[in-house]
């Protein structure tokens, strides 16, 4: 106990204060990147309603954000019909969680598995690389289809490096939240 004691104080004695930024020193490029991953799930009771919520709350504030909508939104009239209704200074892009409906209508066999959230149902990894590349071609074309453009911006919470290649060389992906 005596060890533990002398370990605190050793700590507290010799340890200096930092911070994250000097104050005294500050540069005009900070920033703060506002990213919402847009989702359709058992909890969204009404998808459009939910998304014009969110966006009313970042439009009050004069906010920039960035929105990754997945396959089952941008398919949703309701919620792509907010979407499309974004001032221009809100950036659309693709959120990439593999669902029932996203791998289906990708003619791809969905993985299913006793939760959703299991990585080789969810992410694009759970596929093979054929199978990836119909699942991405598929929300790229829905995604151009509904707003008519591609998106430059995607994410998930794993994109493995042959899928953001693949997105980089054809639809001209420079942005990745993961």
């Amino acid at each position: 106990i005596n060890l533990f004691y002398l370990f605190v104080v050793a700590i507290l004695l010799f340890t200096k204060l930092t911070f994250a930024q000097d104050k005294n020193n500050l540069t005009s490029n900070q920033f703060i990147t506002i990213v919402n991953p847009v989702r359709i799930s058992a909890y969204s009771i009404d998808p459009k309603e939910s998304l014009a919520t969110q966006y009313s709350t970042v439009y009050k504030r004069g906010l920039v954000a960035t929105w990754l909508l997945t396959y089952d939104v941008i398919s949703n009239h309701g919620a792509a019909s907010v979407a499309q209704q974004m001032d221009t200074s809100q950036e659309l892009g693709l959120f990439l969680e593999v669902t029932p409906k996203y791998a289906s209508d990708s003619s791809v066999v969905y993985n299913k598995t006793d939760s959703w959230h299991r990585s080789h149902a969810v992410f694009l990894s759970g596929y093979t690389q054929e199978d990836r590349i119909k699942l991405i071609d598929k929300a790229f074309e829905k995604f151009k289809q509904i707003f008519g453009f591609y998106p430059t911006s995607v994410g998930a919470w794993w994109i493995d490096s042959y899928s953001l290649d693949y997105m980089k060389h054809k639809y001209n992906v420079t942005g990745n939240l993961t």
